[in-house]
Formats: C-alpha cells, sequence, structure tokens
C-alpha cells in the first residue's frame, strides 16, 4: 500500500474515533457521555456542559441567537496553585497543606436562580442569556471535597476543604421542617437569607451564611452525587453555616442519584496551602 493509501487509512480511522466520541458530547449525563468528556481537555469539556445545561433548561429558545460563552480566565491572571486546581482530574494529585491527596472525581457546579414569580424553576442561564456562577469542585480519597464557592450570600468565592461527616439521625427533617413549624434552612431562606438563624449540629453552634442551589455537572471519576438512571442531572440546595473558623456544609439531594450528606471543613488559600 502506498504512502496515499496508508494517509488515508489514517484519516479515516480518526474521522471514525472522532464520531464515536463526538456522540457522547451529545449526552454529557449519560455514563458513555461522562467517558467521553473525561477524554476531553478541560477546557473543551466545560464548553460542552455549559451548552448541555443550556439545552436542558430551555434557555434559549429555539431561533434564539447562542448564548456568548466566556472564555476561561487567563491563566497569567491565576494564581499557580489555583490552576493546578482547575486542571486536576482523576489519577492527580494535589499537594495540600504537606499531605498527598489523589483526585477520585471531578464536577462543575452551576449555580441556580429563579427568574419570574415560580420558585421551582431555577436555571442556569437566565431569560436574557446571562450565565450563571460555576464552581469547580473535587472529590479527594477520604470522603474530601475540595470547592470554591461563596463564604456568604452575595460574598466573594473562597476555596474550602471539607471532610464528610456522618449525618445525626433526623437531621435533613430538621433543617428543612416544615411549613407549620419551619426549620432553620427554611426560617433563613424565608427571610431573603439575610436573618440571624442558628443551626444546632455535631455539638456546636452554626450561623447560616448562605443557601446555594446547584446542578452538579460531573466532569470525570466518582463524586458524592451522580446522574440518576434516566439521565438527569443532580440538583443540590447547600446550606452553608459557621463556627468560629469551622465551616459545616449541609447538602440536600433533590435529584440525581445519591443522598443528603454532611460535611466539615475549613477555608483555606491554595496560593499558601496547595504545593505545585
Amino acid at each position: 500500500m502506498d504512502f496515499a493509501g496508508v494517509l488515508m487509512m489514517l484519516i479515516g480511522l480518526f474521522g471514525v474515533a472522532f464520531g464515536v466520541i463526538a456522540t457522547g458530547w451529545f449526552m454529557p449525563e449519560t455514563p458513555w457521555g461522562q467517558l467521553c468528556i473525561a477524554l476531553t481537555p478541560y477546557a473543551i469539556a466545560v464548553r460542552i456542559l455549559r451548552k448541555a445545561e443550556v439545552k436542558r433548561s430551555g434557555f434559549p429558545s429555539v431561533g434564539a441567537p447562542e448564548v456568548p460563552i466566556a472564555e476561561p480566565e487567563a491563566p497569567s491572571r491565576r494564581p499557580e496553585a489555583v490552576q493546578e486546581i482547575e486542571r486536576a482530574t482523576v489519577t492527580d494529585f494535589l499537594e495540600i497543606d504537606g499531605r498527598t491527596e489523589r483526585v477520585k472525581g471531578c464536577a462543575l457546579l452551576l449555580q441556580l436562580q429563579f427568574f419570574g414569580g415560580d420558585k421551582s424553576n431555577k436555571v442556569h442561564v437566565s431569560p436574557s442569556g446571562e450565565t450563571l456562577q460555576e464552581y469547580r469542585a473535587l472529590c479527594l480519597a477520604g470522603d474530601q471535597l475540595l470547592v470554591e464557592h461563596p463564604e456568604a450570600e452575595g460574598g466573594d468565592l473562597k476555596f474550602f476543604l471539607y471532610e464528610r461527616t456522618e449525618m445525626p439521625q433526623g437531621f435533613s427533617e430538621y433543617m428543612g421542617g416544615t411549613s407549620e413549624s419551619p426549620g432553620p434552612v427554611r426560617r433563613f431562606a424565608a427571610s431573603g437569607q439575610r436573618a440571624d438563624v442558628d443551626v444546632e449540629a455535631l455539638g456546636k453552634t452554626w450561623r447560616l451564611k448562605d443557601i446555594i442551589w446547584i446542578d452538579a455537572a460531573q466532569v470525570s471519576g466518582e463524586f458524592f452525587v451522580r446522574p440518576s438512571r434516566n439521565g438527569q442531572i443532580p440538583r443540590v440546595a447547600m446550606a452553608l453555616a459557621r463556627c468560629e473558623n469551622d465551616w459545616l456544609l449541609f447538602a440536600d439531594l433533590r435529584s440525581g442519584d445519591g443522598s443528603d450528606t454532611l460535611w466539615v471543613g475549613q477555608q483555606f488559600d491554595p496560593k499558601v496551602t496547595i504545593t505545585v
């Protein structure tokens, strides 16, 4: 076989392989799609997940102009340690405060809000086409969660390192309560997240700081919540509370597979804590 024939055969094989992987890009919520996303460079994978969320949420409508997707921030403007977190994927290792931590999975947490009067209709892309915030999250070996999210309602983004802890019996019911006897989260939400509301847990009193609604778009590996069998992306209401230097994160699973979880951790500065 001459050189031209070999070249054409290689081009054909490459086209077939690309086509097979591309089928997964159109179904990122499926197991095959998650595998294809894991094999895709991170910047491209983020764009695919964003577009999938736009399509799933219903914005923009048919015939509307494509929602512009912001390019990732220039590497020179992000500290090297933060870039290390953003690049990390399954089987990578991070040096955190002198400890070697293995990455088990990563996800993109897509912030949700409701627009109009229907609070149940929470979306990641507003009717005007604005994409809300997105938070990078890593599951580490040892039931740890490294995540960037706001430190309070309307607050700055901070990095947190949590460890999963055993949830007290009946804790989910205590946090939500009922309409007749509202729990801490329900009272905090009713105040527009402005009232001083405390949570009693793990022998401490914690002050609620924020309620963050997110869709967890799994990028690769294992995450503490997973898409359901019908491909529905996990939706989580995260309640954040603080007691001195400790932080409590209650993850209330609303859709997808998994369970409610409770995490305890601290803020950290990756520029100081993470060794590249």
